[in-house]
């Protein structure tokens, strides 16, 4: 549990980066409708990593877009700029992605937001997934 007890330390370097790139860090919160839920999509070219998301976040749209006033959006990161990036997911209320890099940006979503990472158990060596998480 290394990392237990730092989270004021890595919002302060998430502010810090959002500044650098010229995002203001306090304008981004999640408390006005529409509530955007993100996607990251087809984000691995691990064939086994590579998950569309598209029956979830259509069934998201279908069932609960109106009721809750939400926005889904299903986005390929890596076919956008790194401040379009931190831009779209600092303004979100859910990100749902891979175990991966691009689970990376979700260190820029705004507080209370959260965040859904799914992973694949198995690997080519037939052993449970290993996370390093805490």
């Amino acid at each position: 549990m290394h990392n237990h007890g730092r989270g004021a330390s890595v919002y302060a370097f998430r502010n810090w980066m959002m500044e650098n790139i010229g995002i203001a860090p306090e304008t981004k919160k999640i408390h006005n409708a529409p509530y955007k839920i993100v996607f990251s999509t087809a984000s691995s070219s691990q064939q086994n990593r590579n998950m569309t998301f598209e029956k979830h976040a259509q069934l998201l749209e279908e069932k609960l877009g109106s009721k809750y006033n939400i926005v889904v959006i299903e986005v390929v990161l890596s076919q956008m700029s790194l401040e379009d990036q931190i831009e779209l997911v600092s303004g979100g209320s859910i990100f749902i992605t891979v175990c991966g890099g691009g689970a990376l940006t979700a260190m820029f979503l705004p507080k209370g937001a959260a965040l859904f990472v799914y992973f694949n158990q198995g690997n080519k060596y037939g052993t449970p997934a290993r996370l390093d998480w805490d």
